[in-house]
């Protein structure tokens, strides 16, 4: 945990709450009525207050921090009556109060040292059916206190230590230029390696084109022939196929001029032995 100081300008904060005892209501029932419980114990009233300042006292050197708080919880105790025949109360509060010096002796010294004091008190400890006057029980808890001092101070030297980064900037930068320079040299002879590579890659790669482009011809050209012979067969087989047909309407017409002929030797025969 941080704990907070002052500083160059003065700032703080308030902070207030407060909570009426009429915010809460009644847990009294029939059985606690029947039981002879007339009044409950319950809150009066909740206050938390607050305050804090801080600051310079000499700037850039010397700076306070200072806070307090007030907090209190009043509670009414079950059947107790005052001798004004009110409820009775149990009053209790708690406050504090903190303060804190802060010195820059040197950029590499600090010193600072806090007071803190916090003071409780109970006015009327008592239970049900006591009589507040007299029975009643009051506190005067004893201050408690909490006191600290520290100093801070680097172990190092800063001068030193700008001193080394300052080198070891230097070194970094000089080691950063021969590196660029190690970077152009290997980019200039890779260039002109490539260039020769290249060269001697692009007549190779002429080559290569050519010989590409005579495959392509002599495959356009192989395709071209069988295309042309695939349609030199297949006219032929259709020149064929015509020739069958032809044929085979010869034969027909040559066995209807049989079958006609010997018809008409059959007839004559007839004829002549008639």
């Amino acid at each position: 945990m941080i704990p907070r100081e002052g500083g160059n300008r003065f700032s703080g904060d308030f902070k207030s709450a407060y909570r009426p005892g009429t915010w809460q209501g009644s847990n009294l029932t029939a059985r606690h009525l029947a039981a002879g419980l007339d009044a409950g114990n319950h809150t009066d009233r909740i206050i938390d207050l607050t305050v804090a300042e801080g600051g310079p006292i000499k700037k850039d050197q010397l700076w306070f921090f200072m806070s307090s708080r007030y907090f209190s919880v009043n509670n009414f105790i079950a059947n107790t009556v005052t001798d004004a025949g009110r409820q009775g109360i149990d009053d209790q509060y708690i406050r504090s109060v903190l303060a804190r010096l802060t010195w820059q002796i040197s950029p590499r010294n600090k010193f600072s040292a806090y007071f803190d004091e916090v003071d409780k008190y109970r006015g009327h400890d008592m239970q049900s059916l006591e009589d507040p006057e007299t029975a009643a029980v009051r506190w005067f808890s004893p201050a408690y206190h909490t006191n600290q001092a520290k100093w801070t101070s680097t172990i190092s030297n800063p001068a030193g230590d700008v001193h080394r980064l300052a080198d070891g900037a230097d070194v970094a930068d000089r080691g950063g230029r021969a590196v660029q320079r190690v970077v152009r040299r290997t980019h200039r002879a890779a260039r002109s390696e490539g260039l020769e590579e290249f060269q001697s890659g692009a007549g190779h790669g002429v080559a290569g084109v050519r010989d590409v482009q005579h495959q392509q011809l002599g495959r356009d050209h192989q395709l071209r022939v069988d295309q042309r012979a695939e349609r030199v067969v297949s006219e032929a087989e259709q020149h064929h196929a015509a020739a069958d047909d032809r044929h085979r309407r010869a034969n027909a017409l040559v066995n209807r001029a049989r079958e006609g002929a010997a018809r008409d030797g059959a007839l004559d025969r007839s004829i002549w032995r008639a």
